[in-house]
């Protein structure tokens, strides 16, 4: 039998070729042509695209700084409501009573930014529920746009043997003491040295608020239009 080569030979057919893989340096090879193939950019079109980026970090600064205004005072608003609700809670549970308190001390780091329930544990005791709670870092209860809230001095703020507050008190069966109507305003403002609120309009604009109805509950002022007017 004649061998597959010679027979091969004689039809004229070529021999079959044998599967050999791809050698390292001939894939190294192609890539680097195909590396080296491709355009680059221009100096134009970086440049272009450094401005675009500049621009959206820009954009995206500004777009933060005025979330972070926003969701303060939306924080301290909603910090208060919660509040407003843990002191409703209380009063109710002893049947004493109860008080949201919100500082007015000499210390300005406290100053109408520190709020705190206390509870009535008889007709004369108060107790404080918890530990005093801050307010988002720059936003201040107003008092000057506030209404129907009450001045006393605390005895049970910590770190103080008496402190000077503004209250709204809740009766035993959890409803809001007031002899008018009442509301807490929240805005982003500036503390001077001396312990005054400085109020710039742009901050004034942003403050938030609600009205705490007779039952405790709170009702939300949908825009800076519907609070009271700066008396």
């Amino acid at each position: 039998m004649p061998s597959r080569t010679a027979s091969n030979l004689a039809t004229g057919s070529a021999a079959p070729r044998l599967l050999v893989p791809h050698s390292p340096l001939r894939i190294s090879h192609f890539a680097f042509r195909i590396f080296h193939s491709r355009k680059a950019f221009s100096l134009i079109e970086l440049l272009v695209v450094i401005a675009i980026i500049g621009i959206l970090s820009s954009l995206a600064v500004v777009g933060f700084n005025s979330i972070g205004r926003g969701s303060g005072v939306r924080g301290a608003e909603d910090l208060a409501a919660s509040l407003a609700l843990s002191a409703r809670i209380e009063a109710m549970s002893f049947g004493y009573g109860s008080l949201l308190v919100i500082d007015n001390g000499t210390n300005t780091e406290h100053k109408l930014q520190r709020m705190a329930v206390l509870r009535y544990t008889n007709s004369t005791n108060l107790d404080l529920v918890g530990k005093p709670t801050a307010l988002p870092k720059g936003t201040f209860f107003l008092t000057n746009y506030s209404k129907g809230m009450n001045a006393t001095n605390i005895t049970n703020f910590p770190g103080a043997a008496s402190t000077p507050a503004y209250f709204f008190k809740f009766d035993g069966s959890g409803h809001l003491v007031a002899a008018s109507a009442t509301c807490l305003v929240f805005s982003g403002n500036i503390m001077d040295a001396a312990g005054n609120l400085q109020n710039p309009p742009a901050m004034i604009q942003g403050r938030r608020g609600f009205i705490l109805r007779n039952n405790g509950r709170p009702a939300f002022f949908q825009t800076p239009e519907q609070m009271p007017i700066n008396p």
